[in-house]
């Protein structure tokens, strides 16, 4: 059974609300160093009776039934109302982007899963004048954050899961995903979420993928046989030529030796399209902040005028922009998204999967070491992606390593998601460096 699973409660070892108190007691001491928690629900020790009132009649929900979990609710890491987010293994260090908090707070042990979104900012020469929804928040959400607190990411493929309650930024992109503290967990919750309806009409009722996600997990004997492409422009190339992350590019060549002889085959590929989707500096940033009036009048605290906050030196420069652009959408923005998925897509992620060698079961990438440039190829794609835990860096920040795959194979990420799990290990745990850190982080130039 996943950690997240109610197999105890089914035993009564302990009920939803010994449970719910736990966490809110985990809370209300971690809570204060990490800020990961902007609030709980003043119900939940309510909502947990009523919970535990089923249970004890025969009826459970799911498998989750009664177990507490965290949603995403700031960005880049910072609220005015939670303040400035930090990373439980080097509070001195950033916690990793947008649903940092949910991935920082299930690290920490203050909640047994938890669900972040994602979007996309898309950048190159054939974008410059498009409407903000494909110049928004951005991409990595969900894979970043899980990537730096040491917990599995799933990404899936856009229209998977419902993004109804989530303030849309680029609907071509914007997707729920989730986290847990295995691939079991992650994909525990995936198989809940997930909306089977949004499924194309060529995954027949007959596909295996549409089995639940986790009848897919294996061990690391699986990975005999399997074959996997390492792209190299732009994404390892970029690794392996970086200093600042020399020791995570070294554990990650490490781990795929040993998947090498674990029965695995792993083949040297390109996104066709590398030099034109990808930026040379690898992941660009450009953020946006909630309600324009608001934000200005609030200048101190949410950066809605350039040069008042550290946080926020541009303001709201993309606020701007989509009030600007009026009309949404329309002939500039579609022109832009059929070159956008075409370069990610045929002429990107689905032609590198196609190998000589026969169709890969997913593409492997480094998910810091290359400056985010393989998370930006799979949101621009809409396709799904997994992280998995791999080690901490001379920084003492965890690092893993990303597998992306083509629309809908969510089942083929969570089981070769899980058989990398068991070749690396138990993750590792937050050891809370700089526990009294007092920096504020910043975007752009360091403020005077």
């Amino acid at each position: 059974m996943p950690r997240c699973r109610g197999s105890h409660m089914d035993r009564r070892s302990f009920t939803c609300r010994e449970l719910t108190q736990c966490y809110l007691e985990r809370i209300e001491k971690i809570n204060p160093h990490i800020k990961a928690v902007i609030e709980t629900n003043p119900e939940d020790l309510v909502i947990a009776d009523e919970l535990d009132a089923e249970r004890r009649t025969g009826i459970v929900r799911s498998g989750i039934h009664g177990i507490p979990f965290l949603v995403k609710d700031s960005t880049e890491a910072y609220s005015s109302r939670g303040g400035q987010n930090r990373n439980p293994y080097n509070l001195a260090e950033h916690p990793g982007g947008s649903s940092s908090g949910s991935a920082s707070a299930l690290a920490a042990n203050m909640c047994a899963f938890s669900i972040g979104t994602e979007t996309d900012e898309s950048r190159g020469d054939a974008v410059h004048s498009v409407p903000c929804e494909l110049r928004c928040q951005a991409d990595s959400s969900v894979i970043f954050p899980a990537d730096r607190n040491a917990v599995v990411g799933i990404k899936p493929t856009v229209g998977l899961t419902s993004t109804l309650g989530v303030i849309p930024e680029a609907p071509s992109m914007d997707t729920v995903g989730t986290f847990g503290r295995s691939v079991e967990d992650a994909a525990t919750i995936l198989d809940i979420i997930a909306d089977e309806s949004s499924l194309p009409d060529s995954q027949a009722v007959t596909d295996p993928s549409r089995k639940s996600y986790t009848s897919w997990l294996a061990d690391k004997g699986a990975l005999k046989g399997a074959k996997f492409g390492l792209p190299l422009k732009q994404i390892w190339k970029a690794a392996s030529e970086s200093t600042e992350h020399k020791s995570e590019y070294d554990a990650l060549q490490t781990l795929i030796k040993q998947m090498i002889e674990s029965g695995a085959q792993i083949f040297d590929v390109d996104f066709p399209s590398a030099e034109e989707i990808i930026s040379s500096d690898g992941w660009n940033w450009a953020y946006a902040a909630d309600v324009v009036a608001y934000n200005i009048e609030h200048t101190d605290t949410e950066g809605g005028i350039p040069g008042t906050h550290p946080a926020w030196p541009t303001g709201q420069d993309n606020f701007d922009k989509c009030i600007e652009s009026k009309e949404f959408p329309n002939a500039v923005y579609e022109e832009a998204l059929t070159y956008i998925r075409l370069k990610s897509r045929e002429e990107g992620i689905d032609a590198a999967l196609r190998h000589p060698g026969g169709e890969l079961d997913g593409l492997i990438v480094p998910l810091q070491a290359d400056g985010g440039a393989a998370c930006s190829v799979a949101a621009k794609a809409a396709y799904p992606m997994i992280t998995i835990p791999v080690g901490v860096n001379d920084s003492g920040v965890p690092f893993g390593l990303g597998i992306i795959q083509t629309a809908w194979k969510e089942n083929l990420l969570v089981k070769y998601g899980s058989t990398v799990e068991d070749l690396v290990g138990p993750r590792h745990r937050p050891a809370f460096l700089n526990l009294d850190a007092e920096n504020w982080f910043y975007i752009g130039s360091p403020p005077q």
